[in-house]
């Protein structure tokens, strides 16, 4: 991930149906956004600057742990994250076998003004504070507490005719 060259603007990309801003490490869509771990923006950032192209393990491994030693199950361990936290149609990290891995699809390039880049992140910040509940959980809530107000109604039922 590089420096952002000014203060009035900022590198973004349209990765499939996902607005990534690297340095916020945020993919955001319309009514979601989701915070990526910072390896896991570097590996998508470092993808990015060369769509299509294959990135070696061992370059990957440089970049995203520099100085340090990992493992190429390290390197897939944040591949999968990453693949995992993507999940869209349009785009995907693809292993290329014993060389490495690329990213394969739709993929535009940005520039963002700081104003841009803050409203973006509000608008991601509420998505996550108001987003819709899952209809399982609004249903098994229901269900719960129709039983609870039943339990008690009988419960009371029979104090009553106990007296």
């Amino acid at each position: 991930m590089g420096k952002v060259p000014n203060a009035e603007s900022a590198t973004a990309y349209q990765v499939g149906g996902w607005l990534f801003q690297p340095r916020l490490h945020l993919l955001s869509q319309r009514n979601q956004s989701r915070r990526l771990e910072p390896r896991q923006s570097a590996m998508l950032a470092c993808l990015l600057e060369r769509p299509g192209d294959v990135f070696s393990k061992d370059e990957l491994i440089e970049r995203l742990w520099p100085g340090s030693i990992a493992t190429d199950q390290a390197l897939a361990k944040t591949v999968s994250r990453l693949r995992g936290t993507l999940q869209t149609e349009g785009v995907q990290i693809e292993a290329v076998s014993k060389s490495g891995y690329r990213l394969v699809g739709t993929v535009e390039k940005l520039t963002l003004s700081t104003a841009e880049l803050a409203d973006a992140s509000a608008r991601g910040s509420a998505f996550r504070r108001f987003r819709q509940r899952p209809t399982w959980v609004i249903v098994a809530t229901s269900a719960v507490t129709a039983f609870v107000i039943g339990w008690v109604v009988a419960i009371s039922a029979m104090l009553i005719n106990y007296d």
